[in-house]
């Protein structure tokens, strides 16, 4: 993983899921963290926090184009209406990255900052770097709900729901002993 050393850095991150590994990578860099995810119980906005979060915003419930604002960077996890709302929060020489959609050049251009649409690629090098993060408990692994491969079904229901507070499992195998 490679960090720029720059700081402070804003950084605004939608979606714990994101928020859990990025919040932890980023805290390496001194950045101040904005964390924009929805439905925020007492429990969640204290897991976000302990991961490096500074602000925890219920994008839901509050207008987070009101309190976030100058970013050096943000990180849609959400896409939609969400990333659309998210170009003017980006200070000029910012950078907007997607993880779901498709950036707008156009509106890139008009507030003068860079973006990109990422597409995960498999890597062994940074899944091994990930897996020792986890493996030093630098970055928790919610997991919502497991389910058998059986009901794989039911487990697409569920994540479909966007109300998952963690990953949903599918269970393959039982674990040789």
């Amino acid at each position: 993983m490679k960090l720029i050393a720059r700081s402070p850095w804003r950084v605004a991150f939608y979606t714990p899921s994101v928020v859990l590994c990025a919040a932890v990578v980023s805290s390496l860099a001194s950045s101040q963290i904005l964390t924009i995810d929805q439905k925020l119980s007492a429990n969640i906005e204290e897991r976000i926090r302990k991961s490096g979060a500074d602000v925890a915003i219920d994008y839901k419930t509050q207008k987070f184009e009101e309190i976030a604002r100058d970013m050096d960077v943000v990180v849609d996890g959400v896409g939609g209406e969400t990333l659309a709302r998210s170009y003017p929060i980006v200070k000029k020489g910012g950078f907007l990255v997607s993880l779901v959609g498709r950036v707008d050049q156009t509106q890139l251009n008009k507030r003068g900052i860079r973006g990109v649409s990422l597409e995960a690629e498999p890597s062994g090098d940074e899944l091994a770097q990930i897996g020792k993060l986890i493996d030093e408990k630098k970055i928790k692994v919610v997991v919502s709900q497991t389910f058998p491969l059986a009901d794989a079904t039911e487990a697409q229901v569920k994540a479909d729901t966007g109300h998952a507070r963690g990953k949903i499992v599918l269970k393959v195998r039982d674990e040789p002993n």
